[in-house]
């Protein structure tokens, strides 16, 4: 009975720890298809002032052809921004993702907008040009990003 026992606990440990294997494996996977890009971000923000920020690593497209730019935040302001456009094209063309840019504010849950998004990839040389219409405390606006970037 104890060998029984003891050879069970094996054979399930054996193939938990294949589990946890291959998932690591997976996600070693997906990190590697991802390519960051290093740039200069300008930002026209709502009352016409324009920022720039240059050594800005954040945006990035993957292997299964996702463009995104990971959390990041427009000078002081009280939140925070992500961009997720599946399906992303970079052929300079000017295409509309939907509820691609998450603005949360406060900490809050985020909000979700649709975005005009163009984009060029050639030579490993990314840019691109952002537009949504967002809304802060009912109030509608036009937000603008561009970036110029080589990836890393």
């Amino acid at each position: 009975m104890k060998k029984i026992l003891f050879l069970t606990f094996m054979l399930l440990g054996m193939v938990t720890m294949s589990t946890v294997n291959a998932a690591t494996n997976a996600i070693t996977a997906t990190q590697a298809a991802t390519t960051y890009y290093n740039g200069t971000l300008t930002t026209k923000m709502a009352s016409g002032k324009v920022r720039t920020t240059t050594n800005f690593q954040n945006s990035y497209i993957t292997s299964d052809g996702t463009f995104g730019i990971d959390e990041f935040r427009i000078g002081s302001m009280p939140g925070t921004i992500t961009v997720s456009a599946p399906n992303f094209i970079a052929d300079g063309e000017t295409r509309t993702y939907s509820d691609a840019v998450a603005l949360s504010l406060f900490g809050g849950e985020a909000n979700y907008y649709d975005a005009k998004i163009s984009a060029t990839l050639v030579d490993g040389k990314l840019v691109y040009h952002i537009e949504t219409t967002a809304k802060y405390l009912g109030i509608s606006f036009t937000a603008v990003v561009d970036f110029t970037g080589s990836a890393m």
